[in-house]
């Protein structure tokens, strides 16, 4: 079992991680769009129309950094997810091939058959993270 976790945890640690740094970014923009917004309407009712312009400057870059961080946060996710969906339903087909050779060749152990599984998901995960 410890061998399937750190094979998936191997799989998955840079786009997860990532993804994670991508959502700090995102929370990080909505928080200074708002405080932005604020910033906008006080210049407005100050008629600073310079400082205004520039306010609605500031908040259409951060707009267009939330929304590119935003995509780069579900791309992330998704790409964990199909990642993790993968390697487990590789992981079943295996062990249940396994099992089913235990059957087919009594001699073996079905603990031996677990573990030629796991060595089998594991190098299928490792060869999956190196193709890419």
């Amino acid at each position: 079992m410890k061998l399937l976790w750190n094979s998936l945890h191997s799989l998955i640690f840079t786009e997860f991680w990532f993804a994670g740094f991508c959502r700090f970014i995102n929370d990080s923009c909505v928080i200074f769009g708002a405080l932005l917004l604020k910033l906008i309407i006080n210049s407005a009712e100050n008629h600073e129309i310079l400082a205004t312009f520039m306010f609605a400057i500031l908040i259409t870059l951060n707009s267009i950094t939330q929304s590119i961080f935003l995509q780069q946060f579900v791309h992330g996710v998704f790409m964990s997810g199909s990642k993790v969906v993968s390697a487990t339903t590789s992981a079943v087909f295996h062990s249940t091939l396994s099992i089913r050779m235990h059957r087919l060749q009594p001699s073996r152990t079905l603990g031996d058959s677990l573990t030629h599984s796991t060595s089998l998901t594991n190098r299928l995960t490792h060869s999956t993270r190196r193709n890419q």
